[in-house]
């Protein structure tokens, strides 16, 4: 005999821009949505941002320059980040590397996946309130 028994499915959807949460019931193999809720206060983006700060911080550690002061290296910075936190969400580590970043010094990083969930922390935390939201309306 199967079973009868209704789930609920939560989809998390954290983009580059927003979060999306979708709470989902299935009866029977049959989805239908009960509540969605999006929110630009929490996003991929600002992940990155703080990736590309903390990297930042740490050249300008290195060799006394800071290279957001360039709109190039900033952006050169900010790309080879986006690409960081995609290997960061399967590896338990990930370089940061680029030649010639600022001034025609490299920059050179490991970053460790602990060490960028601590950097988000914050982010991570403004999660709940966009659950509680969702939740309500279910």
């Amino acid at each position: 005999a199967g079973s009868t028994a209704i789930e609920r499915v939560l989809v998390f959807d954290l983009g580059g821009g927003s979060l999306s949460l979708t709470l989902m019931k299935v009866d029977r193999g049959i989805m239908t949505v009960d509540a969605t809720h999006s929110t630009t206060t929490v996003s991929g983006g600002e992940m990155v941002k703080k990736l590309a700060a903390f990297a930042a911080k740490a050249f300008k550690r290195k060799v006394g320059a800071d290279p957001l002061e360039s709109k190039k290296s900033a952006t050169r910075l900010t790309n080879v980040c986006e690409g960081t936190l995609r290997i960061l969400s399967n590896a338990p580590r990930a370089d940061i590397e680029i030649e010639s970043l600022y001034e025609g010094c490299d920059l050179r990083l490991q970053v460790s996946r602990a060490r960028f969930e601590d950097l988000c922390l914050d982010v991570w935390k403004s999660v709940g309130p966009a659950l509680d939201e969702l939740l309500a309306k279910a």
